[in-house]
């Protein structure tokens, strides 16, 4: 039986900002969790150090939805990418989003190695 307590859903804005590098905000993104789903929507400048920050382990973090693709909201979509991989994740990185994003599905080493 599922607990509905441990399902409630949290909503961090983790970035607000947009394409100019701001010291006092992260550019957009933001991270929704519930029970041991962490899905992270856009990865703009900060996002993983705002993730660290939060204590919120990057293998766990699955999928990643792109929103579009301004730098401000893909900046450091390879960090998050890259960075799952040294902290841990087994498994592929799901990544959905506009345009070619779909075609990116395949974020782990041996697809990146291939220039997916």
């Amino acid at each position: 039986m599922c607990n509905a307590s441990h399902m409630s859903p949290s909503i961090t804005l983790l970035g607000t900002g947009g394409p100019r590098p701001d010291v006092a905000r992260g550019a957009t993104s933001l991270l929704i969790e519930a029970g041991d789903d962490a899905i992270l929507i856009d990865a703009g400048r900060g996002v993983v150090r705002q993730l660290a920050a939060l204590d919120v382990a990057l293998a766990r973090i699955d999928p990643v939805l792109i929103t579009h693709h301004h730098y401000d909201h893909i900046g450091e979509l390879h960090d998050v990418i890259l960075s799952s991989w040294l902290m841990g994740r087994t498994r592929p990185l799901r990544l959905f989003g506009a345009g070619n994003a779909a075609h990116r599905r395949d974020t782990g080493p041996s697809g990146l190695r291939q220039g997916h």
